[in-house]
C-alpha cells in the first residue's frame, strides 16, 4: 500500500468547486445555493462542509469557505484566545491547535488563518515540534513539507 500524497486527498475530481478561492465566490455561491448538499449529492463533502478524500480516515478542512457557518464559528471560537492577542502562552496555543485538530485534518494555511498567525511560523514554531512528539500527526508524511499540508491530533 502506497502512502497517499496531497494529490491523493486534493485532485481535481475532488474538488468540484475550484473557483472558492477567490474572494467573494463563496458568498455567492451561498447565496444562489444556499443548501449545497441538495443542490450537489456528489461534492465530496460532510455536513460542515468538510472534505471526504477516499484517501484518509478523516475528513479534511482546506477551504474555511467550505465550511458551514456555524462550523467556522465554532472553530474561530475555539481558536478566540490566538485570534484576539498577537502573544499567548505556549501552552495555551498548543492547546488551541490540539482542540482545533480533534477529529479532522487542517491544512497548515487553514490552521495559520484560523489562529492568526504565519504558517511558517505556525509550523516552525508549534507543529514540527509536536509532531516530533507524536501529538500530532500529518496526512502526508512523503512530503512534510508540502504547503497542503494537514494536520490531526494523535490517537493517544
Amino acid at each position: 500500500m502506497t502512502i497517499p500524497g496531497p494529490e491523493d486527498a486534493f485532485d481535481s475530481s475532488t474538488l468540484e468547486v475550484s473557483s472558492s478561492n477567490l474572494p467573494g465566490s463563496s458568498r455567492i455561491l451561498e447565496i444562489s445555493s444556499p443548501n449545497l448538499e441538495e443542490s450537489s449529492p456528489n461534492s465530496n463533502r460532510d455536513g460542515f462542509g468538510r472534505l471526504i478524500s477516499g484517501s484518509h480516515s478523516l475528513p479534511f478542512v482546506e477551504d474555511l469557505n467550505q465550511l458551514t457557518p456555524g462550523y467556522l464559528e465554532t472553530l474561530q471560537s475555539l481558536a478566540e484566545d490566538p485570534r484576539s492577542k498577537k502573544k499567548i502562552p505556549r501552552p495555551l496555543m498548543r492547546e488551541v491547535l490540539l482542540k482545533l485538530l480533534e477529529g479532522q485534518f487542517v491544512t497548515l494555511s487553514c490552521l495559520a488563518e484560523l489562529v492568526s498567525r504565519d504558517a511558517e511560523t505556525l509550523r516552525g514554531q508549534y507543529l514540527s515540534e509536536m509532531v516530533k512528539k507524536r501529538e500530532v500527526e500529518i496526512a502526508f508524511p512523503r512530503t512534510p513539507n508540502d504547503p497542503r499540508q494537514a494536520y490531526t491530533k494523535a490517537n493517544s
